[in-house]
This record gives C-alpha cells, sequence and structure tokens, in this order.
C-alpha cells in the first residue's frame, strides 16, 4: 500500500537532511511504477534447487554470480543451477550455518561469516579456505566483517566483541562495552568512520579506533538492537528491532515510515530507499517522498526480508526467510488482475473511456470494471447479462456507454439502461465489437447476424449475405480516414462498406473457408493488414502479400495487431506479444519475401500469464501504453520502457569432466589419451530471463561448424583422439544479442606411446629393417637354393656318370661270367659264384639309390622307436659281412624312456655305419671290433658307433660325406653310403660328427632329437 499523506510529512525532514549530501543517479526504475507493480519471481528450494528458503544474505560477485548465505551451507547460483557448499563440500566446517558475505573491494574475495566456523573466504584462483591468522584467532561465530580504507579487517563476533586483523595479526577491540557485545551490523562511512550496531547495546560510531559516540534507546534509539546500517549522502541510517533512525550532523533522529517493523536490511540506489523487515519490503522515493509498502507480489510472500541486493542488469534480489531469493525487476509491464480487486482474470476487452476517466475492463464472467489511477472499481449494470462474456465496451463523448455481449445490447445512459434484444430489430444476440463512426453512428458486429447500423438509438440497417456480405459471422471493425468499414469474418474474407453503401469482398487466399480474420488493422499510411488463423496478411490494392518471420513460431495463434507511437509493431497472441520493429516492416514492404526479425513478450518480461485471450481486441491509448487482455487479466505495456536488453551476459566454461577427475577452467590441461568421455560445463550469467539464453559451442580441433543449443548448459564427447583442443562457447542475453568473444577451454590430451611421432618412427625404422630383412632372407634363400640346385646338379651329373659305371660294370661282368661259362662248363659253378657277386652289388646299388630317394622325397614319420631291436636285427642281417667272426662286436643300449623318431630312417643310418665298419675292418690288428653306444631319453637319442678299421686320412675326411666319394681302394660300394647318412641326419634335425685317423679307426657321434611334430 502506499503511505498516507501525514507519514510524507513526517518524513520531510528526513528528506531534506539527506538531500544535502546527495547527489541523486539517473533512476534505474521508473518512479511511476509502483513498487507492488515490479515484476517478481521466486527462487526456492522447490523451483530452483536451493538448499533452503531461510536466505540470510545474498551478493553478486565481481563475476557475476550470484552468492546466498542460508543455515544449511553456501550456494553459488547462474539463474539456471546452484551449487551448495556445506560440511561434505568443506570438511573444516564444524557447521553449515552462515549469515553474511562481504565482498573485498580490493581483490575480489568473498568472505563468509559463519555460526560456528569463523570466518571463511573464497577465491576464484584457491577456492574456499579457512582464514587463519598467524597471531591470535578468529572468534568461531562471526555476524559481520567489513576491511576499510587501510586495509584492516573488522569482524563483528557473537557475544566476543569486535576484533580486527591487521596483516597477519587479530585482536580484539577494547571497550567496557563492545568487548562482550553481540556485533550484528558494521559500516564504514564516506568520512572512514566506523559505525556499530549491536545486540541489546544500541549503535556505536568509532572513529580513529576509538570511540567517539554511541547511541541507544536512552539517547533515542527505537531499538537497541541494531539489524543493519547504511548511508544516504550525509546521513548514516539504522535499522532496528523497532523501525529505522538517521543521524545527520551528530544528531540522531527517528524515522516514522515502517516504525514499528523490524528492519533488517536497507539499500540505497539511485533516489529510492528500498527496506526490509520481517513483514514485507518497504520503499521510499528520496525526491518526492513517497513511501510504499507490500508484503507480498501476487503469490509472492515477501515475509523477512533479510537482505537487498541490485544486481548488473537492474533487478532487485530479496534475500527471505521463507521463500528463497525474490527477484523483483522493472519490465515495463504492469499487470491488473484478482490481487487488485478483479474478480475475474479472464479479460476478453479493455477499451480507454472519453471522459479521461481511465478504461472499461470487460471479463469473460459478465463483470465489467473501471480502471483509473491503478484503482479498480466495479462498474455497476443493472441488466443482469451475467454469466456471459463481455464481448466490447464502448462510451460515446456524450457519456452513453454501450456494452456488447452475447445476451445482447446494453445502453447505459447514467442509471438509465436498455437491453436490446430481438424485439428491437437485433438479428442476433450473439454481439462482438461496437464502433462509432465518423457520423455518430453506432455500428455493432455479430457473431451470427451480420452488421448492424444504430442511428439515434434505433437499429436501422443490417449488413449480411443478403446485401453483399460473404459471411454473417464478424469478429473486428475498422474505420479509415475516408469513412469506409472494414469487416473481418469467418470464412468470408474481408468485407469493405464504403461510406455510399456498396459492399466489396477482399479475398485473402485462393479459398478462404475456415480462415478467421480476428483483427484488421489500418496503419498511419493507410495500408491495411488482417491477422488471421492462416497467419497475418498485408493488402494493397487487392494485392495480397503474408508476412514471414525469421523465427519459427511452434504452435502459435495470432489475435489483434497493434502499432505504437513509435510505428512499432505488437501482436497478441497464445504465447505472449510478438514485437516487431518498424524497419523491419518497411523493408517487408518494400520486398514481400523479407521475413522480419521479431522477439516474443512472454511472462518472463513481466506478463503476470503469457497467454493473451483468443480472438478479442486489444488497445493503445492515447498516452501510447499497450492495454493485453490475457487469461491472466490486463498486461499493460510500455512500449518506450520495452527497449532490447543490450547487456550481454558474462560466458563462462566452468570445467571439464572425465569418468574419474573434474578439471576447473585453468591453464596446461593435460589428459590421458585412455579417456574417452569429456563432459564440458558452462554458464552464461542473465538472470532476466535465463531460459531465454542459447548458446553456441565448437570443439575446435574437432568440430568443424558451432552447434547450437537451449536449454541445456553441458555439451559431450567421446573417444577424442590425441591432440590439441579448445572449447569455444558462445551465449545470447534474454533478447537474443550474442556475445562478442567467447569463452574459452584449452586442453591436450596426450598420446599414448603408441600414438606418438617417435613410435611411428620407430615403427618406420623397424619396417624398414623388417623389409631389409625380408629381402635378405629372399635373397639367402635364393643363395641356398641356388647352392642346392649347384650341389642337385652335380649331384646329378656324379649320379649319372657312378651310375652309368655302377650299373654298367656289375652287367658287364656278368655278361662276361655268362660266355665264359659257355666257353667252359666245367666251371660254371665258379662262374655262377662270380655272377652272384655282381649281381649282389647291382643289389646294393640299387638299395642305397632307393634309400637316397626316400629320404629326399618322404617326411618324416613319428614312431616309437626301439633302439635294442634295431640294432639287434641289422647286425643279424649284416652277418654275412663277418661270417668268419673276426670282428668283435660290443652293444650298449640304455633307453630307459620312450623315444619318437623315424625308425625307417634310424635304421637307414645303423645299417650304413655298422655295414662300413664290418667291410673295411683292419684284419691286421690282433683284436678287431665295433663299439655301439645308445643313449636315449624324452629329449634327444645319443649314438656313438665305433671300429678300429682302416680309418680315413685327414685330407680325405671333408669328402667322404659326398654323393659318391669313395675314401679307400677296398671300397665296393656306390660311394652313397655317407652322403645317405649325413642327409638323413639332416632330415631328422640331428648332429653327426666324425673322428678318424689312417690305419687307427673311425668313431661317428649322432645326437637324433625327440620327434615332437
Amino acid at each position: 500500500m502506499i503511505r498516507s499523506a501525514f507519514g510524507k510529512c513526517c518524513l520531510t525532514a528526513f528528506f531534506l537532511m539527506i538531500a544535502s549530501g546527495l547527489v541523486y543517479a539517473q533512476s534505474i526504475n521508473n518512479e511511476n511504477i509502483p513498487l507492488k507493480r515490479l515484476m517478481a519471481t521466486e527462487w526456492s528450494a522447490k523451483s530452483a534447487g536451493l538448499v533452503a528458503n531461510n536466505v540470510t544474505n545474498v551478493m553478486q560477485s565481481h563475476s557475476g554470480y550470484i552468492w546466498l548465505t542460508t543455515y544449511n551451507g553456501i550456494q553459488k547460483f547462474d539463474g539456471y543451477k546452484t551449487i551448495t557448499f556445506d560440511q561434505k563440500e568443506l570438511s573444516f566446517l564444524r557447521s553449515s550455518g552462515f549469515r553474511n558475505i562481504y565482498h573485498s573491494p580490493i581483490d575480489h574475495t568473498l568472505y563468509f561469516s559463519s555460526q560456528s566456523s569463523g570466518l571463511i573466504q573464497y577465491n576464484e584462483e584457491f577456492g574456499f579456505e579457512q582464514l587463519k591468522p598467524k597471531i591470535g584467532k578468529i572468534p568461531a561465530s562471526v555476524e559481520d566483517v567489513i576491511i576499510d580504507q587501510n586495509g584492516d579487517m573488522w569482524i563483528g563476533s557473537v557475544n566476543e566483541g569486535l576484533f580486527i586483523l591487521s596483516g597477519d595479526s587479530i585482536y580484539k577491540f577494547q571497550h567496557e562495552i563492545l568487548e562482550t557485545s553481540n556485533i550484528l551490523a558494521l559500516h564504514e562511512t564516506d568520512d572512514n568512520d566506523l559505525v556499530v550496531g549491536t545486540e541489546g547495546n544500541g549503535l556505536f560510531l568509532i572513529k580513529g579506533h576509538k570511540v567517539k559516540a554511541h547511541y541507544d534507546f536512552g539517547s533515542g534509539l527505537n531499538s537497541n538492537i541494531i539489524n543493519v546500517i547504511a548511508q544516504v549522502g550525509d546521513s548514516i541510517i539504522a535499522g532496528s528491532q523497532s523501525g529505522m533512525n538517521f543521524i545527520y550532523n551528530d544528531k540522531l533522529r527517528s524515522i516514522d515510515f515502517m516504525k514499528e517493523e523490524s528492519v533488517n536490511a536497507i539499500f540505497h540506489a539511485g533516489h529510492f530507499l528500498w527496506i526490509g523487515s520481517d513483514n514485507g519490503l518497504g520503499r521510499i522515493n528520496l525526491k518526492s517522498g513517497i513511501t510504499e509498502f507490500i508484503s507480498s507480489s501476487g503469490y509472492i510472500d515477501m515475509t523477512r526480508v533479510n537482505d537487498i541486493m541490485l544486481d548488473s542488469e537492474g533487478s532487485y534480489w530479496l534475500a527471505t526467510g521463507r521463500n528463497g531469493l525474490v527477484q523483483l525487476k522493472e519490465t515495463g509491464i504492469i499487470n491488473f488482475n484478482r490481487f487488485d480487486g478483479l474478480e475475474n482474470d479472464n479479460i476478453n476487452i479493455v477499451t480507454e473511456r472519453k471522459n479521461g476517466e481511465g478504461f472499461f475492463i470487460g471479463c469473460d464472467d459478465g463483470n465489467i470494471f473501471t480502471l483509473n489511477s491503478n484503482q479498480i472499481k466495479p462498474l455497476e449494470i443493472q441488466n443482469t447479462i451475467k454469466p456471459t462474456g463481455i464481448r466490447d465496451v464502448y462510451e460515446q463523448s456524450n457519456g452513453t456507454i454501450w456494452i456488447a455481449s452475447y445476451k445482447g445490447l446494453i445502453r447505459k445512459r447514467g442509471s438509465n439502461e436498455k437491453l436490446y434484444d430481438r424485439s428491437d430489430g437485433l438479428p442476433s444476440l450473439d454481439l462482438r465489437r461496437i464502433l462509432e463512426d465518423k457520423k455518430g453512428d453506432i455500428w455493432v458486429a455479430s457473431r451470427s447476424g451480420g452488421l448492424i447500423k444504430i442511428k439515434n438509438d434505433k437499429v436501422v440497417k443490417i449488413y449480411n449475405r443478403e446485401n453483399g456480405l460473404k459471411a454473417d459471422f464478424i469478429l473486428s471493425l475498422e474505420e479509415d480516414k475516408d469513412g469506409s468499414l472494414y469487416l473481418g469474418t469467418h470464412s468470408g474474407g474481408i468485407a469493405v462498406i464504403h461510406s455510399d453503401g456498396t459492399v466489396k469482398n477482399i479475398s485473402l487466399t485462393n479459398n478462404d473457408q475456415g480462415i478467421i480474420v480476428f483483427n484488421v488493422h489500418i496503419d498511419r499510411p493507410g495500408a491495411l493488414w488482417a491477422v488471421t488463423t492462416a497467419g497475418i496478411f498485408y493488402i494493397n490494392e487487392e494485392k495480397v502479400h503474408k508476412l514471414e518471420f525469421t523465427r519459427n513460431y511452434t504452435g502459435l495463434s495470432m489475435f489483434d495487431w497493434l502499432q505504437d507511437d513509435n510505428g512499432d509493431i505488437w501482436i497478441t497472441t497464445n504465447q505472449g506479444v510478438i514485437n516487431i520493429k518498424e524497419e523491419e516492416i518497411k523493408a517487408f514492404l518494400k520486398k514481400s519475401d523479407h521475413k522480419v526479425h521479431s522477439r516474443l513478450i512472454s511472462e518472463s518480461d513481466g506478463m503476470y500469464d503469457d497467454e493473451c485471450t483468443g480472438a478479442v481486441r486489444s488497445l493503445k491509448s492515447e498516452d501510447g501504453r499497450l492495454f493485453i487482455p490475457t487469461l491472466g487479466g490486463v498486461s499493460i505495456i510500455s512500449p518506450g520502457l520495452m527497449e532490447a536488453n543490450t547487456s550481454l551476459p558474462e560466458v563462462y566454461v566452468e570445467n571439464l569432466k572425465t569418468p574419474d577427475s573434474t578439471y576447473k577452467n585453468q591453464p596446461n590441461i593435460i589428459l590421458n589419451s585412455k579417456i574417452n568421455r569429456f563432459k564440458f560445463d558452462y554458464t552464461a550469467l542473465s538472470f532476466l530471463d535465463p531460459d531465454a539464453t542459447r548458446f553456441k559451442y565448437k570443439l575446435e580441433g574437432f568440430d568443424s561448424d558451432f552447434t547450437e543449443v537451449a536449454g541445456v548448459r553441458s555439451a559431450e564427447y567421446t573417444n577424442l583422439p590425441p591432440g590439441e583442443y579448445t572449447f569455444l562457447l558462445f551465449a545470447t542475453n534474454n533478447h537474443g544479442l550474442w556475445t562478442q568473444e567467447p569463452a574459452k577451454l584449452h586442453f591436450v590430451v596426450k598420446p599414448a606411446f603408441h600414438e606418438t611421432f617417435w613410435f611411428y618412427f620407430l615403427l618406420g625404422v623397424l619396417a624398414f629393417f623388417l623389409v631389409y630383412a625380408i629381402y635378405k632372407w629372399r635373397v639367402s634363400g635364393i643363395q641356398k637354393m641356388n647352392k642346392k640346385l649347384i650341389k642337385v646338379n652335380s649331384e646329378l651329373d656324379g649320379f649319372v656318370y657312378s651310375a652309368s659305371h655302377d650299373l654298367r660294370s656289375p652287367l658287364a661282368s656278368l655278361l662276361g661270367l655268362i660266355n665264359l661259362s659257355r666257353k667252359d662248363p666245367p666251371n660254371t659253378l665258379v662262374y655262377l659264384d662270380k655272377m652272384e657277386k655282381s649281381v649282389k652289388r647291382l643289389d646294393d646299388f640299387i638299395a642305397e639309390i632307393i634309400d637316397f630317394s626316400s629320404n629326399e622325397r618322404k617326411e618324416v614319420v613319428c614312431d616309437e622307436v626301439d633302439f635294442k631291436f634295431t640294432v639287434e636285427n641289422i647286425i643279424d642281417e649284416l652277418s654275412f659281412l663277418d661270417s668268419e667272426g673276426e670282428v668283435r662286436k660290443e652293444v650298449s643300449i640304455v633307453q630307459k624312456e620312450l623315444f619318437i623318431s623315424d625308425k625307417r630312417r634310424i635304421a637307414v643310418i645303423f645299417r650304413n655305419l655298422i655295414s662300413n665298419a664290418l667291410k673295411y675292418y683292419d684284419g691286421s690288428k690282433d683284436d678287431p671290433y665295433l663299439k655301439i653306444e645308445v643313449e636315449s631319453n624324452s629329449s634327444f637319442a645319443r649314438i656313438l658307433i665305433e671300429d678300429n678299421g682302416i680309418g680315413i686320412s685327414k685330407d680325405e675326411q671333408e669328402e667322404v660325406f659326398k654323393m659318391f666319394y669313395r675314401a679307400t681302394e677296398r671300397s665296393t660300394g656306390s660311394g652313397l653310403g655317407l652322403y645317405i647318412i649325413l642327409e638323413t641326419v639332416e632330415k631328422l634335425h640331428g648332429t653327426i660328427k666324425m673322428e678318424s685317423e689312417k690305419y687307427e679307426g673311425t668313431k661317428f657321434l649322432i645326437e637324433i632329437p625327440f620327434c615332437n611334430k
């Protein structure tokens, strides 16, 4: 309510005193807008995630964030989300209770006064920490804190008095009263004096660290409990448990306004003094002396206002003890609804009175109210037309009031009323629109009976489908400067009734069936605009062009078109009011395919309800204001105060989160390449309408284009490859204006070793050497193949030569013996014996050739080998070579485990070596012998075959393993034996060593591995 003139007179002395030293700043708020008309928004535990609705203090830091204290912790607020700091987050806290916030003007550090944890400081670089001086101790329970011009910190404690922190030392201010007082408030004056408010001991003025004055109840204070101190001009104002006092020229005086209130907060801005109390919010206009006090705004209570703060965008914030944070802002829109005296918030029509006594408001329940000087009163109607809605109200210059409803037409002249119905000539009773033409005749548009003309209080003419209209359903009616009437119809386009009575119809589309023309507007140049269910159309000389928007309005219905005194356009819709600048309309008129830029005015801009009433008419008043009927009352827009917000928000990329860590926006963020998820939290600090903020971001180094989003404040990426990245972020304010410079967060994803240059370099080197090794291997293979081919060719040559010799020689000998036996029959038996020897030589040679061929072609067959059985069988087979038993045989076989190898090839080795030992024994020795030793296990077999035969000379030992080589003249074989042995041992992946001396004998040592094939 507005305080009385008596209250104003009581404050005169106060205003004169503070005005003497006060230079008024330009008003942030228009002084014509009452306190109760400011838009209020509640940010509570339920709506904004506050930790508690009992907010003790609120502060906007230099970075733009809003900080608030509660008895449940500190909270940081960006208009979208809150972050809580309590005992869970800050382990050094003894409790989560906090009272006040102080913003250091020196380094922007925030200081939080706590209930039991002393003084907590916050710096954006280092975060939170408990303030601990090197000398002395800060009291556990702190009420208030301030830093004076010398950089000393004054700390007000609970019941322990006043402390001074200077440098790293803290000491107690000595005063017999103060040193045991509960210090509730501290303030430094422009003269650098310190004013101290106590709980129970009044007010103290300290100058030069000495108490200069003490004020208490006995000296005129309203109360000894001082909650808050402020300065206005040369006056010090103290808010107490029982109102306010001010000190001017060292004299203490009482302020009558809010005298019985518990004043908790005082804030001075421009020419307003804001006062927060337990029972509501007060405001004093220091220029006019007008005082105001409200305890609520709509459904929002303002009880126990603990603190008041003005943010960078011009909004006031109230820290309340019951409803969390309350935001008050001037939006250029004021609302009138049920809280102001209307019985129904569903408004159909607002019209301006001709006598300068305000406005008529027609409601949907049949009530009509007058609005004059912010006061709403009901208009008394004798003819009951409730509960039908009031569709139009019109007042003539002679005071006659015409009221259109769906129950007929009322004419009201003072207390005399007449209800027009069908008996008076009305074709229908569903009346929608009233217009007085330039001749003073009344025209009434109906829903089903066409257009009705009333002259001298009588129905004289009806226009309908029978005399030229395409439809009888008429929703809108306007008159141009020439006296022609323009009718907006349902399914009949626009009808024009000229002053001579002729009718002309204008179609908006090829088929107007179903298209409702809610309203028509004739602008200043005379252009015709139609607001319809199919959109907005511009009609110029029967040419129709549809207006298109750059913004996609989903689910939007448009109802009326208003043009303000500046030429700007305002279109009422079911989602708010669309505002279009005049230059956009001019661009459209020049080029009909031009899409116009627009702005949507809604609840966030100050409308109590942004759903305008459908199919009704709005009003531009004589003073230029726009009256919009809505489902939440009447919204009154002052176009001059609705300029677009040009203040750009502070934009921050707050942190980068990975699955196991959170990184603040800081230099040198280096991340592991194993991280597969990256989340960026960001914000923009615009509190006028946080939900209207839009963002566009781009991860430089990954994204090619920006991504634009709204309603979310985080972005996620997965599986970023190693590299250097910068997250770039732009944002808009509530009116769509983009920030010029992006917020940035730079980081590096460090590659794993296998992703580094050096790894690829090493890989390249290895690849080079691998290719080189393959090349060398191929060359070596080719060389080996060549050697093998050379060997094969050489062996083939030797084989051809030896085969031709060793095959022909026995055959030639055999043929010769056959001839001799024919010539010498008596000696046939002798010749037969010799023939047998030749055949055996031939058979032995063929057997060796078979062994050689088998060893070359057949794969190794792994089978169990019984060395004892093999050796005994071979000795038995070759017994004919030692028929006289000249050679002593020593056999030692130790085979404790199973041995696997190719037993056929093992037999070939034993057979050749044993036969050579028997063939080439030395008969001149007394004891010719053959020693055979075999020792095997699960890994290998060791074979030793030794004799004391004729031996092999040193110079022949390197040749004996060659094909067809004979080391001695006694040799009767093919020369394949030792060659086959060597090839067979190598086929079994074994080794063979030979030791021999001429006439001393020969020793062969062979090792054969266990076959794992």
